[in-house]
């Protein structure tokens, strides 16, 4: 069971898992089509937030499995699910919520922390901000960056394959990639990028010094799917402000597009209402 973690029924996974002999289904968690999802996260609507928080994914499984033994006539000897990022996060909210729905969960990138991942997104595009003396050349990330981290970083696991195994030891020192006097800029950095690259692999903290998010993994910026951070640039739906809680000691990033609000904590594993709590009053409704 293959689900998508934006909008719609995701057609070509869907595809993948009958390739393989699969008898496959697939949900769009809620979503109004292929439209935009944000409109249908709204607190206002309640059974469309349930089923994106987890309903969709179980009741595809109940339905999917129905399906499947009455077209086969026998009922499936196991069955599994597949899912990446929100689609990682409701792969872990099945298995806490419907522990009987699936025999196997593969979970990719789950984002189960969705308030601080995207503050963490907004504050790294800060360091290397577009328009300012820190930004740095989408061609550098994957021609320079990456193979300097590679340099210093690739052999930590005893093997040069161009894998590194555990990111968080890698500390590489991005001043290795400092412009000389003769150099013209394409192949190195200036003191003011290299210096918002140190801070885009240090920990994200808040005004106490608290971890907010972990730091961006060494050889992440080498994926040309993610432009951002790396593009400097803040997408107007996920901007971000701070600090709300400070009552709480910690510093918690919101978005200002409203409909989002809901997402920020419904993806985590606590009961919805509770969120919508949340969100009524940072609005102040």
């Amino acid at each position: 069971m293959p689900v998508l973690p934006l909008s719609g029924v995701d057609y070509v996974l869907l595809d993948y898992g009958t390739y393989l002999h699969f008898a496959s289904i697939a949900t769009n968690n809620g979503h109004d089509g292929n439209s935009n999802p944000a409109p249908f996260l709204m607190p206002a609507r309640i059974e469309s937030l349930t089923d994106f928080s987890h309903r969709a994914v179980h009741l595809a499984a109940v339905l999917g499995k129905k399906i499947a033994s009455t077209y086969y006539g026998t009922s499936p000897h196991h069955s599994y699910y597949n899912g990446c990022s929100a689609g990682g996060r409701q792969g872990i909210s099945v298995a806490s919520r419907y522990p009987e729905d699936f025999d196997g969960i593969v979970v990719g990138a789950p984002a189960v922390n969705w308030n601080h991942f995207i503050g963490a997104d907004g504050i790294w595009t800060t360091y290397v901000a577009a328009n300012t003396s820190s930004a740095i050349p989408l061609p550098l990330w994957g021609t320079v960056i990456t193979q300097e981290i590679l340099r210093q970083c690739d052999g930590l696991d005893g093997r040069l394959d161009g894998i590194i195994t555990d990111p968080s030891l890698c500390l590489w020192d991005p001043d290795t990639l400092l412009c000389g006097p003769e150099d013209d800029g394409t192949t190195c950095l200036t003191q003011d990028q290299a210096d918002g690259l140190r801070k885009l692999y240090q920990p994200v903290r808040g005004t106490n010094g608290d971890i907010i998010f972990p730091a961006y993994d060494p050889g992440a910026e080498g994926d040309p799917t993610l432009p951002f951070p790396m593009n400097g640039v803040i997408p107007t739906i996920t901007t971000v402000r701070r600090p709300l809680l400070d009552q709480l000691n910690r510093v918690v990033w919101y978005l200002t597009h409203q409909s989002l609000y809901s997402i920020a904590d419904l993806v985590q594993l606590c009961d919805i209402r509770r969120a919508h709590a949340a969100v009524r009053w940072i609005l102040g409704l």
